[in-house]
């Protein structure tokens, strides 16, 4: 009986790199994709299993990685590109006729995390979050005090975000619509490592503090076992249809009660190295819940 065939994309990343990290062993056949031929993940599997996907013609992304699963019979496709992601979701249904589940969120709860105006009427009134407005036509800067957070409305990690200090500044923001201004949370920040099975069930939500950072991504951090943040990144992760792993951004407020600033539904390239070495490995628990074989008593339930 042939090892299940798990596809990774991405492997260019540190986030791909860091998932066939925790899917290395005897257990799966790990195949790895990328863009990139010279990608640092295409070497660490053999020959033969290195996919480079060609960019260019008439093919879209997505049709390349189908067909790359089509070709090498893949079980399991753990994409780690965000850019590709929503895509993906979209096609799961057509996936699924040749035999490949995808280790990806719903496609609804994918533009959730990604529209930070949507997260927060979604979450609000649920869980605490940042006092927010849509910069529109209607928007008053006196509603807050300085200093206030600007941000995108679209996720795109932490660029585009800024701390404005000065009313004069706040008020020459473009009024388009593509910006949220967010009361600035004086406490520390946290990300919630957060894992959810098929069926919606949160199985896992590890914090971490974030304490330095390379490229936008996080590149240490120790753990913070605490109930409330805990119960934060469950309810979270319920509110929003969780499924798979995503890292749900948190900050305290002056009172020290955290609030949520925003939700990864991909794979950061920190999560996989540290929940690992925590005794969580949730990348391979994905497998095996989109294998069917997820067992609750490895993640102490």
């Amino acid at each position: 009986m042939r090892r299940p065939r798990v596809l990774v994309t991405g492997t260019g990343g540190a986030a791909g790199v860091a998932v066939m990290g925790a899917l290395a062993g005897d257990e799966f056949d790990v195949f790895s994709a990328d863009v990139d031929p010279h990608a640092a993940g295409l070497y660490l599997v053999e020959e033969d299993r290195r996919l480079p996907i060609s960019e260019g013609g008439r093919d879209s992304y997505t049709e390349l990685v189908y067909d790359l699963c089509e070709r090498h019979r893949i079980d399991v496709l753990f994409p780690t590109v965000d850019c590709g992601l929503v895509l993906l979701a979209s096609a799961r249904i057509f996936f699924s006729e040749i035999g490949t589940k995808i280790v990806l969120a719903s496609e609804e709860t994918l533009r959730m995390c990604l529209d930070r105006w949507a997260l927060h009427r979604r979450c609000g009134g649920e869980v605490r979050v940042p006092r927010s407005m849509l910069v529109n036509e209607d928007f008053n800067s006196s509603r807050f005090e300085m200093p206030v957070i600007v941000k995108p409305r679209m996720c795109g990690g932490s660029r585009g975000v800024e701390l404005l200090e000065q009313r004069d500044e706040l008020e020459r923001i473009d009024r388009d619509g593509s910006l949220l201004v967010q009361e600035n949370l004086s406490g520390p920040e946290y990300s919630l490592n957060t894992l959810a099975r098929s069926d919606g069930r949160v199985v896992a939500v590890v914090p971490w503090t974030r304490s330095s950072f390379g490229s936008e991504i996080a590149i240490n951090g120790n753990a913070r076992r605490r109930a409330g943040l805990e119960a934060i990144g469950r309810q979270v992760a319920e509110l929003i249809g969780l499924t798979s792993m995503a890292n749900i951004k948190v900050k305290e407020d002056s009172d020290g009660e955290p609030a949520l600033l925003g939700v990864d539904p991909g794979f950061a390239g920190m999560m996989p190295p540290m929940t690992v070495a925590g005794g969580l490995n949730m990348p391979r628990l994905c497998v095996d819940d989109a294998l069917g074989d997820f067992a609750l008593e490895s993640v102490g339930q």
